[in-house]
């Protein structure tokens, strides 16, 4: 494969130098961004004077500093001052607030995956906003973290262009930055709160424990599913009871990890460690070799659910309809035989469209995101007014970084659950109900993980 660049990756040497970056890094690089690893390979290669891609892989496996450059090179993203509004409203009217109500005055927040240090930079301006008498007497702390050292300079740096500061009121720039030429520089106000440190996620602890907050938004993306989960229970474990931590907004923890409690603030949605419940990672099965399943004799087709899951299956008993047989496995988290009494059923009804569902649902549950992905477009495709399959759809295409179209399909479900009784519940579904499930679609929908919906919108759009 080659890109604009003329550059050119075999899939071997793609498949090998992915593996050295998601060990070393915890990055998942998809097939589809071969072409970005073969421009910065080729040009890591020109300026070492390299010609062969196995030497350069050579070079990376025994090299720690070039293992880091070539991890930075991955990393590198844009970003900008007070980015996504309605949680930066929800830190100023909800979050902050109730954190600095506390007796003690003790504050500890960390920002992951940092990037050049806008977000760190702009929770101490909404702290300097929000501040009693000029935050006397207050120990603030905020811990701006990232792997990429070169975000990092940028960061503790703190010059920044126009574009970077374009949602900030002029009343925000003229109090709190210094104006360097067409730049912008940091003030000694906010700089006295924040502090960088070079961070793993995947494999270093927490940069401090009893944290109040905690914000990692756009990060836990690029990371697949067992090392998202640790990562989160390790944010957990750091939080004090009743932190709070905020992710991007097309990603979630629903049916992942039940430690958290679901906030909304307007178009926001947050999370708050819950003490009532014990937090516990979603565990996933071993993995196993299944996919949309090709026609099999009549004589092996099950019709009932078996004696071997009969006591994890209490109320299930043979006289059941099939679409409930599947659904009672899925209730008694017995997801492979959920899965493959589907695929069974569908060798009979290939255009079931409830099965299809049921069947992603079912690979969902095992983490089996590209199956799944096979079962819910046929169940969407079958019927279009399944605000379930679109909703499933609308997560997995999110996960395997489909933004547009999971954009397309959240916007499918909002519309179609919203034609249902919001306080109908889905038990399949962790017992939501229609009406948040609704809310939940519309939320992602409008705010599309793609590079367009990371544009700062025009000044008069801005957040104060």
């Amino acid at each position: 494969m080659s890109n604009r660049s003329g550059a050119t990756l075999g899939a071997e040497a793609f498949a090998q130098l992915a593996a050295v970056v998601r060990l070393r890094a915890g990055l998942i690089i998809d097939p589809a961004r071969r072409d970005v690893l073969a421009e910065l390979v080729h040009d890591r290669m020109t300026h070492l004077g390299l010609t062969d891609p196995g030497a350069y892989l050579d070079r990376v496996e025994r090299d720690p500093a070039e293992r880091q450059t070539l991890v930075e090179g991955l990393t590198i993203g844009e970003t900008y001052f007070a980015r996504i509004p309605p949680q930066i409203r929800a830190l100023q009217q909800l979050v902050l607030p109730a954190l600095l109500s506390r007796p003690e005055r003790r504050l500890r927040i960390w920002s992951a995956g940092c990037s050049t240090g806008e977000e760190p930079y702009t929770l101490a301006l909404l702290l300097a906003e929000l501040l009693p008498e000029g935050g006397r007497g207050y120990d603030v702390r905020i811990i701006g973290t990232d792997i990429n050292s070169r975000a990092l300079h940028t960061a503790r740096e703190g010059r920044y262009g126009a574009r970077s500061v374009s949602l900030l009121s002029e009343e925000n720039l003229a109090r709190y930055f210094i104006r360097d030429g067409d730049s912008w520089r940091v003030g000694a106000e906010l700089r006295s709160m924040v502090e960088f440190r070079q961070h793993n996620l995947v494999s270093d602890p927490p940069p401090e424990q009893r944290l109040d907050l905690v914000l990692c938004r756009n990060v836990l993306i690029y990371f697949d599913r067992p090392q998202m989960l640790s990562v989160v229970d390790s944010m957990h474990r750091a939080l004090t009871p009743g932190g709070w931590l905020l992710l991007g907004h097309s990603e979630t923890l629903w049916r992942l990890y039940n430690g958290f409690g679901l906030v909304r603030h307007e178009d926001a949605f947050l999370y708050r460690r819950d003490d009532a419940v014990v937090a516990t990672p979603r565990q996933l099965p071993r993995p196993v070799e299944r996919v949309i399943r090709s026609p099999r004799p009549a004589s092996t087709i099950p019709t009932a659910i078996p004696s071997t899951i009969s006591k994890a299956i209490p109320k299930a008993i043979p006289t059941l309809k099939p679409g409930e047989q599947i659904r009672e496995a899925l209730g008694a988290g017995a997801y492979a035989m959920a899965a493959d009494l589907a695929a069974a059923l569908l060798d009979r009804q290939p255009l079931a469209a409830e099965i299809h569902y049921l069947h992603g649902l079912a690979l969902v549950e095992l983490g089996e995101d590209a199956p799944a992905l096979i079962a819910l477009r046929r169940a969407a495709y079958l019927d279009p007014a399944c605000g379930f399959a679109q909703f499933l759809l609308g997560l997995v295409l999110g996960r395997l970084d489909h933004a547009a179209e999971a954009a397309r399909a959240y916007g499918a479900a909002t519309r179609s659950l919203s034609r249902l009784p919001p306080e109908q519940r889905v038990p399949e579904l962790g017992g939501r109900r229609v009406g948040d499930l609704a809310d939940m679609c519309w939320q992602l929908a409008t705010n599309p993980p793609s590079a367009a919906a990371d544009l700062p919108p025009a000044k008069e759009d801005s957040w104060r």
